[in-house]
C-alpha cells in the first residue's frame, strides 16, 4: 500500500512539473503568435507606419550596408518606400479644382504626386548605392490600384 502511494506521489508530482512547464510554453507561444500577427497583419493602428515615417532612412541603410547586412538593408528600404508611399491613405483625400488630389497632414496640405515623388527622389540613391532596383510592386505605383485592392 506504501509503495502504490509512493508511486502515485511521484506520479503525481511529475505530472505538476510538466503542467507549470505547458503553462509556461503556452503563456510564451501566445506572445509568439502576437509577434507573428504584429509581423505579417497590415494594420494601421500598429503604428509601424509611424515609425518607418519618421525614420531616418539614410542611417539606417548605411549602417545596415556596412554592417554587411546588405539584404536587410534593401528590405528596411523596401518597407520605407511603401510606408513612404501610402502613409497619406490614412487621410482623408480631397481635390482641389484642378482635380488633383491632396491631404492634410498636421493642419498642412500636401499633394499626393508630390508625395510619392518625394518617396522615389529620397529612396533612389539608396537602392543605388545597394545595386539594387525598385521593386516592381512599388516602382510604378498606382495609389488607384492601391486603394482598389482591399475591395476586390
Amino acid at each position: 500500500m506504501e509503495n502504490t502511494f509512493n508511486t502515485i506521489s511521484i506520479i503525481l508530482a511529475i505530472w505538476g512539473i510538466l503542467e507549470i512547464v505547458l503553462f509556461f510554453k503556452v503563456w510564451k507561444m501566445t506572445n509568439d503568435v502576437e509577434k507573428l500577427k504584429n509581423k505579417f497583419v497590415d494594420c494601421n493602428d500598429s503604428g509601424e507606419s509611424e515609425i518607418f515615417i519618421n525614420m531616418d532612412i539614410i542611417s539606417s541603410v548605411r549602417a545596415l550596408y556596412y554592417l554587411n547586412k546588405k539584404e536587410e538593408a534593401y528590405e528596411l528600404l523596401n518597407k520605407y518606400l511603401y510606408y513612404e508611399m501610402t502613409y497619406f491613405a490614412n487621410f482623408t483625400i480631397h481635390k482641389d479644382e484642378n482635380g488633383k488630389e491632396y491631404v492634410f497632414i498636421d493642419r498642412v496640405s500636401y499633394y499626393v504626386e508630390e508625395l510619392i515623388n518625394n518617396a522615389y527622389l529620397k529612396t533612389l540613391p539608396l537602392y543605388k548605392a545597394l545595386d539594387k532596383e525598385i521593386p516592381d510592386n512599388l516602382a510604378p505605383f498606382d495609389y488607384e490600384e492601391y486603394l482598389k485592392f482591399s475591395k476586390r
